[in-house]
Formats: structure tokens, sequence, C-alpha cells
């Protein structure tokens, strides 16, 4: 496989209003699979710096990702804890019609996060089994992301 089409699991850029984050402000992070062949279930957790960030809705806040949208996808809601700074439980998978194309590119979840305080953010992503249709894993690039808040 050509090193661009490498399996990726990674964080996105965050998505916010205005031309930089502030404390206070509020923005989304996707979690992305790119590249990653026959993919037929996900698991991951995420860890952030409860000092600088915040799920405010808990696990209303977040949202399913594209590779999940098809009504015959599965996924559960993983669970927010803003005082530890994780997201636990993450899946998703388990289609019982159409495959996914060959080389599947999509969101696995956003994340709709509040800047709490000024300072370098990291976003890591931790715990992280793919597995192919047939139940093997996957070995992925992992990238995790970070973000500058800005004071207020």
């Amino acid at each position: 496989m050509p090193p661009d089409l490498l399996p990726k699991i990674w964080v996105g850029q965050p998505q916010f209003s205005g031309g930089s984050l502030k404390a206070g402000g509020r923005f989304q992070v996707a979690i992305w699979a790119t590249n990653v062949p026959d993919l037929a279930s996900a698991e991951l957790e995420l860890d952030f710096d409860p000092e600088l960030l915040e799920i405010v809705g808990g696990s209303l806040d977040i949202s399913q990702g594209t590779l999940f949208a098809a009504a015959d996808s599965r996924w559960q809601i993983p669970r927010v804890f803003n005082d530890t700074g994780s997201v636990i439980g993450f899946r998703g998978g388990e289609w019982t019609g159409e495959p996914l194309p060959p080389l599947s590119y999509g969101t696995l979840f956003t994340v709709h996060f509040k800047a709490k305080q000024a300072g370098l953010a990291v976003l890591g992503l931790e715990h992280v089994t793919i597995r192919d249709s047939e139940g093997n894993p996957v070995d992925c690039d992992i990238q995790h992301g970070e973000l500058i808040i800005q004071p207020e």
C-alpha cells in the first residue's frame, strides 16, 4: 500500500467561528478514519485536559459520524467524564446491509467542546481498535490533536 494511503485514525481540525478560539468559546472536533481497508468496526477513547476543556452537554454533545449514518449500522454513544477529561466507550460498526467502500473515509464521531481557559489543549486517542469484516485488527496510524485557546 502506498505511504499516502496508510490507514489512519485522527483528530480533525477544530471548527469554531471567528479568527481564533478564545476561552469561553465553543468548538467542535471530528474524529476521522481514512484509508481503512474493509472497515467493519471501531472502538476508541478520547482524552482531553479537563482544566482547559469541557463537554458541557455530556454524551448529548457527541454526534454520530458519517461512517455510521446508515440505518443498518450500529453505534454506541460513549460516556463523558469531564472531571477526568475522558470520553469512554465509543463503538461503531456491524453493518448488516451494504458494506463500506474498500477504503473507508469519513468521521467516526464529532465532539462539541467548551474552552474553559487559555492554553494548549491536547486531544488524545487511546485504546483504538479497528477491525475488518473478518474480525481481524487493522493496523492504523493514530494522530492526536492540539489546539491553542486564546485568553478572552
